[in-house]
Order: structure tokens, then C-alpha cells, then sequence
């Protein structure tokens, strides 16, 4: 009795070897694409921005000790940027008193008054190196966003001040604010 013998199985011929060969050939160039694309978006290049902070109910014996051209260090006492403008007005405090003639209403008022011990500082600071490759604005690692506390220092003066806005210099080569 003879029994037959069929071939089971997978035979590997040259065909297959250039298929194979074809596939490794696209997959290489797909990656060498990838990270060459990724590579573009990683290398970025610092921008200057002007930064306004705002320090609300400054005591007025601290007026004069930020001026211009002070250099501003954030809080791992790396520079931050250098002053290029400083203005200051009396603040204005929110008291919360009952109206004596309304007693019994329950209502309570808002009176608005300066207070001439306080002062509300706003500050003007140049930062050349704001990086915006993460998405967001760091300068020196230190996140600058709108209505962000940041802390400041100068030669004489620390403080917490809010980001009341930020602008991107413009690109000296054109006419538009670098994106």
C-alpha cells in the first residue's frame, strides 16, 4: 500500500524573499519620514515677548523700588526679563458695610474708596527667551499665563504679581508678530 505524500506547509521561494524585502523597504521609509517630520517640531527657536504684571494693593513705601531696566528674576532665581516700564496708582479697596438706614433690609453695599497707603503697580517686562513649544508660554521654565500669579524679584523688591497680558515682538525681517 502506498500512501501519499502532500506537501502541508509553507514553502519560502524568492518571491515571497522580494515581497518581504518590499514591505521592510516602505516601513524604514515611513519612519525615517516620521522622524524627520517630529524632528522639525522639537527644534524651536526662543521668541520675545513683553509681559504687563500687575500688583494690586502695592504698601506705598514699596513704590520706587522697581524702575526701569531692573532685571526681574523668577523664582529659580534665573532672569526673567529686565523692566521696561512701571506705573503706579492709588489703589482702590472694596469695603463691605450695612447702609445704617437699611437696617432691616438685609442688604449689604459695596463702597469704593482710594486708600492712600496702598498703590496698584503695573509692570512692563521684556523676556527674550519665552519658548511656546509645549503649547503654552514658559520663559525660563516658569509658565507666563493671563491671570496667572507669578513671583517676581528685582535688586530690591519681591513680590507675587498677576499676568494682566502678554505680546509677541514682532519678527524684525516682516511686517507681522511672529505665531
Amino acid at each position: 500500500m502506498e500512501v501519499n505524500k502532500k506537501k502541508s506547509g509553507f514553502s519560502f521561494n524568492i518571491v515571497d524573499a522580494l515581497i518581504v524585502l518590499m514591505v521592510l523597504i516602505i516601513a524604514a521609509a515611513g519612519v525615517f519620514v516620521y522622524i524627520k517630520i517630529s524632528s522639525n517640531k522639537i527644534i524651536t527657536e526662543t521668541q520675545t515677548i513683553e509681559c504687563t504684571f500687575t500688583i494690586d494693593n502695592m504698601r506705598s513705601e514699596f513704590k520706587n523700588l522697581v524702575r526701569e531696566g531692573d532685571k526681574v528674576y523668577n523664582v529659580n532665581n534665573q532672569v526673567f526679563g529686565v523692566v521696561t516700564g512701571v506705573s503706579y496708582t492709588n489703589a482702590v479697596s472694596n469695603v463691605v458695610a450695612s447702609d445704617a438706614s437699611d437696617v432691616n433690609s438685609g442688604q449689604v453695599k459695596k463702597y469704593i474708596y482710594p486708600d492712600s497707603d496702598y498703590c496698584k503697580a503695573v509692570l512692563t517686562v521684556k523676556c527674550d527667551n519665552a519658548d511656546f513649544s509645549s503649547g503654552k508660554c514658559t520663559v525660563g521654565g516658569t509658565y507666563v499665563g493671563v491671570g496667572e500669579n507669578i513671583s517676581l524679584r528685582t535688586k530690591n523688591f519681591v513680590s507675587s504679581a498677576r499676568c494682566s497680558g502678554f505680546t509677541v515682538a514682532k519678527d524684525p525681517s516682516s511686517d507681522t508678530a511672529v505665531e
